[in-house]
């Protein structure tokens, strides 16, 4: 009697299965070398910020008027611009504000924004239909020309900017922490923290906040990026940072003005910038890949190096 009859594996099948595979692992290491590159560079831009006075070889305001437009050399690496200023050393300064005005005004939206939108989640009613309408209003306009003409009505300078992003940073935060709440107070511990007397304060800052903490940490990372890219934009157009203070966006402006005879006066402000904004976004998506179960495991290269 014949044996059961064993289907062969086609000769042209066995062969297409090992390049997927390989184009696979291709694709999660370079995954993996540009979140790691990323981490690299936000840890180098992190460490220029807070040791700028000590590491910047000029002081930032100091004038060389007989080198003024001179292009990158031993004594000034990144060039001087047309008051004699030393390209590097104001960068450095530059990446203080940068960086700081990114992490203040995301910390406290976030902060205001999460407990605002966690509440009215919870409370429903007219706490949510207020905050709705107040966040459909402030979402009608673009959140850069509420942050213009806010600074415009406050006086440019450097408080006011953080104080008027921060106005139109909450926003986000709180519709997300909103939209989180709506879900999670249907679930049981939620209804188990009600039935044991815990008012809606402790429901919120003990069992919401914390189930809510991994979107926000997400949307709060990309947000750092959007805060440099608003900072710079204001500075630019003179509302921001006032001289003679550097900043990366008022260097990008005065360095708009020699593109032919010192380019260089606005590409090194500008590669900063975009570095930065860069290695945010590839932090934040890495971020939503290890919080997020469903993302492909291709983008969860950075989030599995570092533990997160």
């Amino acid at each position: 009697m014949a044996g059961p009859i064993r289907a062969s594996a086609s000769p042209e099948s066995a062969p297409a299965a090992r390049p997927a595979g390989a184009r696979l692992r291709r694709a999660l290491r370079r995954a993996a070398l540009c979140e790691l590159g990323s981490a690299a560079a936000l840890c180098l831009f992190a460490l220029a910020a807070v040791l700028a006075p000590w590491i910047a070889p000029h002081a930032p305001q100091a004038q060389d008027l007989p080198a003024r437009l001179s292009g990158p050399s031993a004594v000034h690496p990144l060039g001087v611009d047309e008051l004699g200023r030393d390209q590097l050393s104001r960068l450095l300064m530059g990446a203080r504000v940068a960086i700081g005005m990114g992490l203040g005004v995301v910390i406290l939206s976030a902060a205001i924004g999460t407990a605002v939108g966690a509440w009215a989640g919870l409370r429903g009613g007219w706490w949510d239909e207020g905050l709705m309408r107040c966040i459909d209003v402030l979402v009608a306009f673009p959140g850069l020309l509420l942050a213009i003409a806010l600074v415009a009505v406050l006086g440019p300078d450097l408080r006011n900017t953080f104080l008027a992003l921060c106005a139109i940073g909450w926003v986000g935060y709180a519709r997300l922490s909103r939209a989180q709440a709506l879900s999670l107070r249907e679930r049981e511990f939620v209804g188990a923290a009600r039935a044991c007397g815990a008012s809606p304060l402790r429901v919120v800052a003990r069992h919401l906040i914390p189930n809510l903490l991994g979107p926000v940490l997400v949307q709060a990372t990309l947000g750092v990026g959007g805060v440099v890219v608003a900072e710079a934009s204001l500075s630019f157009l003179g509302l921001g940072v006032q001289p003679p203070a550097a900043s990366w966006g008022s260097m990008l402006r005065s360095g708009s003005q020699h593109l032919l005879d010192a380019p260089w006066l606005a590409l090194f402000p500008g590669l900063a910038i975009a570095a930065l904004v860069l290695s945010l976004n590839f932090l934040g998506d890495a971020l939503g890949a290890r919080l997020d179960p469903g993302r492909p495991n291709a983008s969860r290269g950075l989030a599995s190096w570092s533990g997160i």
